[in-house]
């Protein structure tokens, strides 16, 4: 959650009406990157962005092109190479399809030697706005939270890409949200290795075999921020509040001097107690 809280102000305030806002969420990572699957950044209608989910490789990329790649279909799965003479990008679409086009093809040999998958969703796409409900309960109650999202899926099954099963730290059993009715073995072995990854609290990637083909589900661990406590109120508290703040982490300052204690010594704090 650390890159997360100028990710939330945003969500906080912004246009419910703004249809063209997109949430893009690292989803897979294969070999090297920068960024780890869970990473987020929203897209304003503007192009402007908040948040990173590399290094400063794709942001640029991604901000040009999100709203439209989300024209037609609000939920995209893009695949982004960094390797030397490898396709830059490439469309995933909801099913699987081994005749599904694919973006034109350009090597950027960024040096990572990887790829990443990235979830591409509309603001105004339907669930959204229980994922971004469980981000902003996980910061303000300091409770961790659970995501399971459907990231490759064959034609015809109960479910398919951006399909959800979500465990809100506000609500003690997992709600899907979905187009369709997933099939009960699935839902069954979703809610038994989402509760594994909150036991383990340990994010992970699970491929299930069905009739269909194969199912593969990122199962994301949302863990609360950082708490740091600070006693002394001195100016070489200062800095040290500063750069937690800047990790996104949750800070409260303590002093019993009530002149040292205070909350213009230390605007960024979220607490500033004098005990």
């Amino acid at each position: 959650m650390s890159s997360n809280q100028p990710l939330l102000k945003a969500i906080v305030n912004i246009d419910a009406e703004e249809s063209e806002a997109v949430l893009a969420t690292v989803v897979k990572v294969e070999g090297s990157a920068y960024r780890r699957p869970g990473a987020r950044m929203l897209i304003l209608a503007n192009s402007q962005a908040v948040g990173c989910i590399s290094g400063g490789c794709l942001e640029a990329e991604v901000c040009k092109k999100a709203a439209w790649l989300t024209r037609e279909n609000n939920i995209v799965l893009r695949r982004y190479s960094t390797g030397e003479n490898t396709p830059f990008s490439e469309d995933i679409y909801h099913q699987i399809d081994e005749d599904s086009d694919l973006d034109g093809a350009r090597s950027f040999g960024l040096g990572c030697n990887g790829a990443v998958s990235v979830l591409f969703e509309r603001v105004a796409s339907v669930g959204i706005d229980h994922v971004m409900t469980l981000l902003k309960n996980v910061y303000s109650s300091h409770s961790a939270g659970g995501v399971a999202v459907v990231i490759a899926a064959p034609k015809n099954a109960s479910v398919i890409i951006g399909d959800r099963l979500l465990l809100d730290p506000e609500k003690r059993i997992p709600f899907w949200c979905s187009k369709g009715i997933v099939e009960r073995s699935l839902d069954q072995q979703n809610r038994h290795d989402l509760q594994q990854t909150m036991t383990n609290k340990k994010s992970i990637h699970k491929i299930y075999e069905i009739d269909l083909g194969k199912i593969e589900v990122f199962f994301e661990y949302v863990a609360p921020p950082h708490r740091l406590i600070v006693f002394g109120a001195g100016l070489d508290a200062q800095p040290l509040v500063r750069l937690a703040k800047q990790q996104g982490w949750h800070v409260t300052v303590v002093d019993s001097r009530a002149y040292f204690a205070r909350h213009d010594h230390f605007p960024l704090a979220d607490k500033v107690l004098c005990h």
